[in-house]
């Protein structure tokens, strides 16, 4: 320990009086008392599992129990673990990761800082030792995943930063969180290949920082220069193959987009201590590119962004008094980094920044996108497949991208997201959870997003759980007619039949309309689902539905060129996971879903309102939408806009 201390590295934790001060001079007592609240539980073994519910591990810390289920996962080699999982309902082995990833450490060092309750340490530093006393390397559920790993290996160089500023750091639990510290870089190094080949995604960065940060902080560490050599290496190949050049990152999910972002700002500080400009260099062209996008999509009043692709509780790291769906602690970090005078209030997401070192920080200048968040006006994203339009009281985000968008994660081309005065009326429904297939194909699938499933099945082949075959291809439209935007895709198009969905937007004051065209060779079942969230239907009459959002009354309203067009209000619970979302992950809410249902010989045209306004006067036809005053067009006009 004396050796490290000689040598040590200025990274994370320097600053613990001026995080103490924050809680206590920018957050309110009831914030402080969930804190303690939290980090006392957190202690004894009760987290806020995925930043959402409550799970208990108990005390002795079970580190083979899936908390929601009961199920117990063998602490076998660990390339046995699934296969030797017991048939039929297993639990979810999520669940059983999730205290293993030891993202609570900062629920537990936040309520210290605010109560000096040395017994908080104490009970951390016990389950740091047990863990390493139980699940030695390679054995069990906790050694599955390099991501888990990793995440495991930075929180514990966090903890031995955090108790070292602190003054508390012995020369046992130093011992114990560097044992893990080695035993889990030395396992992403060796699991590395496997991640870059399969699983290149954010798999292959978290498993990539799981060593190459020691082999920085930890210089005496026997493999230091080899784990170094090759990260970097393999840190500038993810840099340069995992962002789109519209900002876009190669997971088609916000989610996990932020997790990246997460994972950058760690990786960042590394390359200054090590004045590595030529990596500097890089990671700060992708957080502009980042920000040019992410910054844009932020259409929740607590700043939520659309709830797009996965979104399965992957969070790093977890500081700040805010909500899992609000991303303005990742934003105000890449804007401090960026040097820019952020448009965001001061808030508790500015503990993010104390904890990064980036307080009082100023960086060199960075030209930055110009697009700002509240920006009226359609913003296209092509390459991540991401259309959004601005109005003053509302805003849509039409999912239609090329495969490479696509990433084999979700069925959701065409998916219309709604929000109203940041409030998310029209919603992706999210992950769900893994473990239920039944669940996770409704969520992953077609079903669960506002968009049009044929024939009762997904635009893409289902083949395992995280991969679909056959890859919907969006095409975005240009040279549309006044505003409209959209697109279309030809994932239901068989070896014996050549079906086209067909979506267009039409962007107004009070609203939006939304036109959908299926067109093909061969009879068709069509089913267009609008999931409404929070925000339950009421049936006013056939056609026409009331949605309250707190003080406005909105309408979502339709009108089908197809006579015998049937419709369907599912209610909360009458068809599970049907009329359900899910905002954290293994979570479940009531919602309410309008169905759509009819059959196509050849085509049909739907037009749906949703706003302040309703369809009077319009009307519609297999081969025209006419909206009084708004638009009169042809079917086959649009679809020659290339």
């Amino acid at each position: 320990m004396e050796v490290w201390r000689e040598n040590q590295k200025p990274f994370i934790g320097e600053n613990l009086s001026e995080i103490e001060d924050f809680l206590y001079t920018q957050l309110t007592a009831s914030d402080r008392i969930r804190i303690l609240e939290r980090g006392r539980d957190a202690a004894i073994g009760k987290i806020l599992a995925f930043r959402g519910w409550r799970a208990d591990y108990s005390w002795p810390i079970d580190w083979f129990i899936d908390p929601k289920s009961g199920y117990r996962w063998q602490p076998c080699h660990a390339s046995e673990v699934l296969q030797r999982a017991k048939p039929g309902p297993t639990g979810d082995i999520k669940n059983c990761w999730e205290f293993a990833r030891f993202l609570h450490v900062p629920d537990i060092v936040r309520a210290y800082l605010v109560s000096k309750d040395i017994q908080l340490i104490d009970r951390l530093m016990a389950q740091w030792q047990s863990f390493s006393e139980l699940n030695p390397i390679n054995q069990g559920p906790h050694w599955v995943s390099e991501q888990e790993v990793a995440i495991r290996g930075l929180m514990a160089i966090y903890t031995l930063y955090v108790l070292e500023h602190a003054g508390l750091l012995t020369e046992s639990w130093f011992d114990t969180l560097m044992d893990q510290i080695s035993c889990c870089a030395y396992f992403c190094f060796e699991d590395i290949e496997f991640a870059r080949r399969c699983i290149s995604n954010n798999h292959y960065l978290a498993g990539i920082l799981g060593f190459y940060l020691p082999s920085i902080l930890f210089s005496g560490l026997p493999q230091a220069a080899q784990w170094r050599k090759r990260g970097r290496a393999y840190l500038i190949e993810v840099l340069e193959s995992q962002w789109h050049e519209d900002g876009g990152y190669i997971q088609p999910s916000h989610n996990y987009h932020r997790l990246a972002l997460g994972y950058l700002t760690w990786v960042r500080k590394l390359a200054q201590l090590d004045q590595d400009t030529d990596l500097l260099s890089l990671i700060d062209n992708r957080l502009v590119m980042s920000r040019a996008l992410l910054s844009v999509m932020q259409v929740g009043k607590k700043g939520e962004l659309p709830n797009w692709g996965p979104n399965d509780g992957a969070y790093f790291v977890p500081w700040c008094e805010t909500d899992f769906a609000d991303f303005r602690p990742i934003l105000a970090v890449v804007n401090r980094i960026l040097d820019q005078n952020t448009a965001l209030e001061p808030g508790p997401w500015d503990e993010a920044l104390i904890w990064l070192g980036l307080s009082g920080h100023r960086n060199r200048q960075v030209q930055l996108n110009s697009a700002h968040s509240d920006q009226p006006g359609l913003h296209c994203f092509s390459k991540a497949g991401l259309m959004l339009h601005r109005r003053q009281n509302w805003s849509g985000v039409l999912r239609c991208g090329p495969v490479l968008s696509r990433y084999g994660q979700q069925a959701d081309q065409l998916h219309f997201d709604f929000w109203w005065k940041g409030n998310n009326v029209l919603v992706d429904a999210g992950s769900g959870c893994y473990a239920d297939p039944k669940i996770h194909e409704w969520y992953r699938g077609t079903a669960g997003h506002n968009t049009i499933q044929i024939d009762m099945q997904s635009q893409m082949n289902p083949y395992r759980p995280f991969l679909f075959l056959d890859w919907a291809h969006g095409i975005a439209q240009k040279g549309l007619p006044g505003e409209l935007f959209g697109g279309y895709h030809s994932g239901y198009s068989r070896k014996d039949r050549l079906t086209y969905h067909y979506r267009w937007c039409l962007p107004v004051d009070q609203g939006c309309y939304v036109i959908d065209y299926v067109q093909t060779d061969s009879p068709v079942n069509i089913d267009l689902a609008w999931h409404l969230g929070a925000y339950p239907a009421h049936n006013v009459k056939r056609g026409v539905y009331s949605v309250p959002v707190h003080k406005d009354e909105l309408t979502l309203s339709w009108l089908c060129s197809l006579p015998d067009v049937q419709e369907h209000l599912v209610e909360a619970g009458e068809h599970f996971p049907d009329a359900s979302f899910s905002r954290h992950y293994g979570e479940f809410e009531h919602a309410s879903t309008i169905h759509l249902r009819g059959w196509v010989t050849s085509g049909a045209v739907i037009l749906t309102a949703i706003g302040q306004f309703d369809l009077v006067d319009a009307v519609v036809t297999g081969n025209t939408v006419q909206i009084p005053g708004r638009i009169d067009v042809a079917i086959d006009e649009l679809l020659r806009a290339q």
